[in-house]
């Protein structure tokens, strides 16, 4: 255990508070290299029912670390060469094995400028990537889209023995995501990404198989469309989705899904809102599964601040979440932040749990 937190602080140390490094490390006319990082320090409390955990997992800390590389070989006006790797890692004070080390993003791509992009390996999904969600307005510790749902017993103390309590056998579906993003699916995939024409961009990807979702030929794409309607106001529309055939072999749905969302920005005034449906996909059994997702931010110069509210139906379990978070400049590469999410699930009707996560925190970036 020592030796973990030994491992966690010098990332910490190397990454975190290494405001001075320098983020582009090669600049040439036909070469380009960057460096870019950022450490997350977050003390929490955690409520559940209104009454405190009989476990003692109350109270949790939090250290998010990530670095990534990207370089860009120039191969003339129009045409680059380049690829991309970014590492993270997660502790969580409380777990039985508290640090992750994951690898978020390992790509080659091919970019020109009026053909679009070519990307292969693990990169993100056209969700994340195009898709519209309170994602967008991603800050301090993420509110609704963030870490508080691996610290959240969902299901109340009767489950909290065997772990099923937060919610790992996928009663709820908590967060704005569709199901390769839910699933933290990473196999490798084939992307294209077209350039912007009067506004509109379109992305596809394909996975041949993705062996921990049981999926063969997963293909998702979507397109997006931005524009200014009157001065000082500026919207973003988009439409993704997933599509696969049914696993017979293996008890799977026809993945089928799809996320429709707006993006709307009026000076420093930014809301958002999204519709997903993720329908019967997954194992033979799952729901009917929907959601709605809305949350509105407001950016000053040296703080932002966001309210999110997410709420979903997945057969006859419905959950509600919603949250506040702000955050504050303190220096170029350097920022605190508190983050509150409160959440409401009902099972049947008469098991419902509640609660809330409450997280306070630095953060510092190259």
């Amino acid at each position: 255990m020592r030796n973990l937190y030994f491992i966690v602080l010098i990332l910490y140390v190397s990454y975190g508070h290494n405001c001075h490094a320098t983020k582009t490390i090669i600049s040439s006319e036909d070469k380009y290299a960057e460096l870019e990082g950022s450490t997350s320090f977050s003390m929490g409390h955690i409520k559940n029912n209104e009454e405190r955990f009989s476990d003692g997992k109350n109270g949790t800390i939090l250290l998010d670390s990530n670095i990534g590389f990207l370089y860009i070989r120039k191969k003339d006006s129009e045409d680059n060469l380049g690829a991309k790797i970014k590492l993270s890692t997660k502790f969580t004070s409380f777990k039985p094995k508290p640090l992750e080390i994951n690898i978020d993003e390992m790509h080659i791509f091919f970019a020109t400028q009026n053909r679009g992009t070519m990307k292969l390996g693990f990169d993100d999904t056209i969700g994340r990537s195009i898709g519209i969600n309170t994602s967008k307005m991603y800050f301090g510790a993420g509110g609704i889209n963030g870490r508080w749902t691996d610290l959240a017993n969902l299901r109340g103390f009767n489950k909290a023995d065997d772990g099923s309590g937060y919610d790992t056998g996928g009663i709820f579906w908590v967060k704005p995501d569709l199901y390769i993003d839910y699933k933290g699916l990473k196999s490798l995939r084939v992307s294209y990404y077209s350039t912007k024409i009067r506004g509109v961009q379109i992305g596809l990807n394909y996975l041949p198989k993705d062996d921990d979702a049981g999926y063969q030929r997963i293909v998702s794409g979507g397109i997006t469309y931005s524009n200014c309607a009157f001065k000082n106001i500026n919207y973003s529309l988009s439409l993704t989705g997933e599509l696969a055939n049914e696993n017979s072999a293996k008890k799977l749905n026809k993945l089928q899904t799809w996320n429709a969302g707006l993006d709307l920005q009026y000076k420093n005034v930014k809301y958002v809102i999204s519709y997903g449906n993720i329908g019967k996909s997954g194992r033979k059994n799952s729901p009917e599964t929907y959601y709605i997702n809305t949350g509105i931010a407001y950016y000053h110069n040296n703080w932002r601040g966001s309210f999110m509210h997410f709420i979903s139906t997945r057969g006859n379990n419905n959950f509600l979440s919603w949250s506040i978070n702000w955050e504050k400049y303190l220096a170029k590469n350097a920022s605190c932040y508190i983050d509150f999410v409160k959440f409401n699930t009902q099972e049947s009707a008469d098991s419902s749990n509640s609660g809330h996560v409450f997280l306070v925190g630095l953060k510092s970036n190259f």
